[in-house]
């Protein structure tokens, strides 16, 4: 099951690349509630957390809960900047919440667990790099 883990962790890393613009600020202000990080800081957080993966459930379980923390980051900073833009991976990260709270979100180190909510993540981060 680790290396099946492994191989899941290790197999939805987003695609990098630039394209060639420049980064936007680093967080901006929607209204009066507390700034949102910029959508290419969100995905450079996200990016961060792509490395060697999990090998026991603890270590997926804590793997899965940052990704999909940084998910929401993304999700929040897409929502700021153009909700009806970013309407595909704002939609593929709610699934990813969807589908945690149906496994409980204290139960995604499991292999089939962390695959269901890892899959519409990467969706969203595919997305996000083949599109900006």
């Amino acid at each position: 099951m680790a290396a099946v883990a492994a191989a899941v962790v290790v197999g939805v890393a987003g695609c990098g690349g630039g394209g060639g613009k420049p980064a936007p600020a680093a967080t901006t202000s929607v209204g009066a509630s507390a700034p949102v990080m910029s959508v290419e800081a969100a995905y450079a957080e996200y990016q961060g957390l792509m490395g060697p993966g999990c090998a026991t459930v603890d270590e997926c379980q804590t793997l899965v809960t940052a990704r999909l923390h940084a998910a929401h980051d993304l999700r929040d900073a897409m929502k700021a900047e153009d909700p009806s833009g970013y309407a595909v991976p704002i939609a593929d990260v709610n699934r990813a919440d969807r589908v945690a709270r149906d496994y409980g979100t204290e139960n995604l180190g499991a292999a089939g667990n962390m695959m269901a909510v890892l899959q519409p993540i990467q969706a969203a981060i595919t997305w996000y790099a083949s599109n900006r």
